[in-house]
C-alpha cells in the first residue's frame, strides 16, 4: 500500500464491510475495501472508481485512449529523414504487437487443444466469433499494450447495447479470457484493473426452465419419421442432446439386455463423470436396431455415411437438428431439441425418483461418496425409465 492514500479506509461495522471513502464537494463516496486496509487490488480498485467519478463530478471528458500504431508512425514518419525513415517503420512494425496477431496466436492454440480433444469445435468456434467482434469493435490493428480498463468499459457498455444479455456475457468472456492468455505469456505485463473492479462481472440471470407437455411429446412422436423418431426417443430415454446421438458407439449399446451404458459426450473427459447404463425403452431398442449403420463403429451416421454432426470449414452441420427443425415446422410445436431432455429430467425431478437427475443428466460427481452412489443408483434408474415410460405412454 502507498504511505499517503488518497482515500480513507472505514472499518467494517454491523451493517457494512470495510470500505474506503471520499469526501469531495459535500458528498460521500464509498467503495469495497475487500479484505481490509492492506488488501491492495481493492485500494486500486477503488482509488482507479474514484477518478472516474471525480472525472464525471467536475464534468471533464473521458481521458483519450491510446492512439493507435499507425497514427504514432504517421508522426515518427514526419521527424525523421527520409533516407532513415525505412529503417525505422520496420523496427517499430516489428517491436509492435496488435490485437489481431494476438487474436490469431491465441486461437491457434485453441486449435491444437481441439486436435488432442481438450476442447470441443463448438467453444473454439465461439472463442472465434466472440474475439472476431471485438476485434472489429477495437480496430485488428490496436497494440494490445494500449488496451486499458476505460477502453474495456467502454466495450462492455457497447456489447451490452449492441447484444442480447447472453450473448453480450459471452463476448466480455472471451476478451477476459483471451487477455488473461496474454498476460500469462508475457503479451502484456498487467492486467487492467477493471478485472478486479467489477466494472466488467457479467450478471447472470436466473433462466426460466422450458419444457414441452406431456401431450406435445406425444403428439411429436406420432407425427415424426423413423429416423427423427428415434432422435426423440433418445433424447427423452437417455437425455441425449445432438452430439450425444452422434458419439453413440455400436460398442456401447447392448440390443439382447436392451441398454445403452456410456459416459456423456460434454463430460466424458471429466475425472468423476459418471458411466450410465439406460435401460431402453421397447420402441427405443426396436428402432436404434433397425437404424443401426451397417458399417464401422459409429452407431448412427447421416446421408453418405457421414457423421451426424460434423464441423466443415467452421460451420457445424447437424442433421439431428435440421430433422427437428423439419418436424417442428410440420407440427407447429415451436421449441429446440434440447427440451426433450429437461422435459424428461423435469418430470423425474417431481417424482418419486428425484434422486437420479443428476445420474439421468450424467452430471459429473461432485464428492466421491456422490460418485459411488451414482454406481448403486443404477437400479432405481432402471425404475425411474419405466416410469417415465409410462408418462408419455410410448
Amino acid at each position: 500500500m502507498p504511505r499517503k492514500c488518497e482515500l480513507t479506509y472505514v472499518a467494517a461495522s454491523d451493517r457494512h464491510g470495510p470500505r474506503w471513502r471520499k469526501f469531495y464537494k459535500r458528498r460521500l463516496y464509498q467503495w469495497p475495501a475487500g479484505r481490509g486496509k492492506t488488501d491492495k487490488a481493492a485500494y486500486d480498485a477503488a482509488l482507479a472508481a474514484w477518478q472516474a467519478k471525480k472525472r464525471e463530478v467536475d464534468g471533464l471528458p473521458e481521458p483519450e485512449p491510446p492512439r493507435p500504431v499507425e497514427d504514432i508512425v504517421a508522426d515518427l514518419a514526419a521527424s525523421y529523414a527520409e533516407a532513415a525513415w525505412p529503417e525505422a517503420l520496420a523496427q517499430l512494425q516489428a517491436n509492435t504487437v496488435t490485437v489481431q496477431d494476438r487474436v490469431d496466436a491465441f486461437l491457434k492454440t485453441r486449435e491444437a487443444r481441439v486436435q488432442s480433444g481438450q476442447l470441443s469445435h463448438a467453444r473454439l468456434e465461439s472463442l472465434r466469433s466472440h474475439l472476431g467482434f471485438f476485434s472489429g469493435w477495437i480496430g485488428g490493428k490496436y497494440p494490445v499494450e494500449a488496451i486499458d480498463g476505460p477502453t474495456l468499459i467502454r466495450y462492455k457498455i457497447h456489447v451490452d447495447a449492441a447484444c442480447k444479455h447472453r450473448t453480450a456475457g459471452h463476448r466480455i468472456e472471451a476478451v477476459k479470457t483471451w487477455m488473461r492468455w496474454l498476460h500469462n505469456t508475457e503479451a502484456i505485463k498487467t492486467l487492467p484493473r477493471a478485472f478486479s473492479s467489477g466494472e466488467l462481472k457479467v450478471t447472470k440471470s436466473v433462466p426460466t426452465i422450458q419444457t414441452f407437455t406431456v401431450e406435445q411429446i406425444k403428439t411429436l412422436i406420432a407425427m415424426a419419421s423413423k429416423r427423427t423418431r428415434l432422435y426423440i426417443l433418445l433424447a427423452l430415454n437417455c437425455g441425449m442432446y445432438q452430439g450425444d446421438i452422434s458419439d453413440i458407439m455400436k460398442s456401447e449399446i447392448d440390443l439382447v439386455q436392451g441398454s445403452i451404458t456410456r459416459k456423456r459426450s460434454k463430460t466424458r473427459r471429466e475425472k468423476n463423470s459418471p458411466t450410465v447404463t439406460y435401460t431402453l425403452w421397447p420402441q427405443t431398442r426396436d428402432v436404434l436396431q433397425e437404424e443401426l449403420a451397417k458399417e464401422g463403429p459409429c452407431a448412427l451416421l447421416g446421408r453418405g455415411s457421414l457423421p451426424l454432426l460434423r464441423w466443415v470449414d467452421g460451420h457445424k452441420n447437424d442433421a439431428v437438428r435440421c430433422a427437428w427443425n423439419r418436424l417442428v415446422k410440420k407440427t407447429g410445436i415451436a421449441g429446440t431439441f434440447k427440451l426433450l431432455r429437461k422435459t424428461s429430467a423435469s418430470l423425474l425431478a417431481d417424482s418419486e425418483w428425484p434422486d437420479v437427475v443428476n445420474l439421468y443428466l450424467g452430471h459429473a460427481a461432485a464428492s466421491m461418496a456422490d460418485l459411488h452412489y451414482a454406481k448403486a443408483a443404477q437400479g432405481r434408474l432402471a425404475a425411474a425409465l419405466e416410469w417415465l415410460r409410462g408418462q408419455f405412454g410410448v
